[in-house]
């Protein structure tokens, strides 16, 4: 069963965008300077192979790495150390997949592995990155953890959205994806993305990977703040027992992270055909997109080099990039933001 009529019409209902012009639309768009506005980061080519995720604390500097023995990677900012002691693998404390990676402390951050549905905090000790906690994860498709609480997108069942403690203790379901015609099946994988909590707020920032639109809502309340869809997402429904895209479907937003203040978005764009027509070309971005905790679209910053990832640095105020440069290899760089957002 084809969506695409039903995407549009909520498309021209919610946002009044067209063409896919939302991108410039009435916000201010500065460049990124690789030249003399950005501050490389010094770390060997030889770590950085094929990285995804970036999560920084005021400590170390990781990254996780989509292929290789070592799922991610924490390097020292003060003395450049590196702990990889963590394997990939499907024996006990070994990662498969690392679907979300974030600090949760100065020397502790949070790995949800989603093909073996499990979360684990590890903590850096004597003997390199020890797991202190591991909960299942089986009904959710992404979640982010903060402090003893889970807070992530379900995979199944008649709500969007679940938080609960890590010992398995549900506190609230809510939303759902009935503004859209979707059940939750077919809305869960639709709309899969990438989570950012703000525990102050006692909101949560879902960005969908592949439809083209995000969602803030209060997970203390369990209501929703905004529910925005950018453009036309065409997709197959199967039944209603999930969603498939097609060749012509965009990549949406490859990437998020955030502040206090600010969410900033990575935005890809490209059509899947691009990427079946280069297979292991990984997804990646030119457009950083910055919004407030309101879902109100501020700022963009355009790269002339694709942007694998991003993450907000906490102890410097600059966004941190991955990017892959002219000669063929990632770096890793800091970028501020606009002035008038700090």
């Amino acid at each position: 069963m084809k969506k695409a009529a039903l995407f549009l019409a909520v498309l021209l209902t919610l946002t009044g965008c067209r063409n896919g012009s939302w991108l410039d639309s009435g916000v201010d768009v500065s460049e990124i300077d690789y030249e003399q506005g950005v501050s490389w980061v010094d770390i060997p080519d030889s770590l950085i192979a094929n990285p995804e995720i970036i999560a920084l604390s005021g400590s170390y500097f990781g990254w996780s790495e989509q292929s290789g023995e070592t799922p991610f990677i924490l390097v020292d900012r003060k003395t450049g150390s590196t702990l990889t002691n963590v394997r990939r693998g499907r024996q006990e404390n070994e990662v498969l997949n690392v679907n979300q990676f974030l600090a949760t402390g100065d020397s502790s951050f949070a790995v949800m592995d989603n093909f073996k549905k499990r979360m684990t905090v590890y903590s850096v000790g004597e003997g390199g990155l020890l797991p202190v906690q591991s909960v299942p994860i089986d009904e959710y498709t992404t979640a982010c953890a903060l402090g003893d609480t889970l807070v992530g997108v379900l995979s199944g069942g008649d709500a969007r959205y679940r938080t609960r403690k890590m010992d398995g203790t549900v506190l609230s379901d809510f939303g759902d994806y009935s503004q859209y015609g979707l059940n939750t099946e077919v809305g869960s994988g639709l709309m899969q993305g990438h989570l950012q909590v703000n525990g102050t707020l006692g909101r949560m920032a879902s960005y969908s990977y592949y439809a083209g639109c995000y969602e803030i809502v209060d997970f203390v309340k369990g209501e929703t703040v905004c529910s925005v869809l950018l453009e036309e997402m065409p997709f197959d429904e199967n039944e209603g027992h999930f969603a498939t895209m097609r060749p012509d479907s965009k990549v949406s937003f490859v990437s998020l992270s955030s502040s206090g203040d600010y969410l900033f978005a990575l935005y890809d764009g490209k059509e899947l055909k691009h990427y079946i027509e280069h297979p292991g070309l990984a997804p990646s971005g030119n457009h950083v997109c910055i919004f407030d905790w309101n879902g109100k679209y501020l700022a963009c910053l355009h790269s002339a080099l694709p942007v694998r990832s991003l993450a907000w640095d906490q102890v410097t105020g600059r966004l941190c990039l991955c990017v892959l440069t002219e000669s063929g290899q990632y770096r890793f760089c800091f970028v501020d933001i606009p002035a008038w957002l700090k």
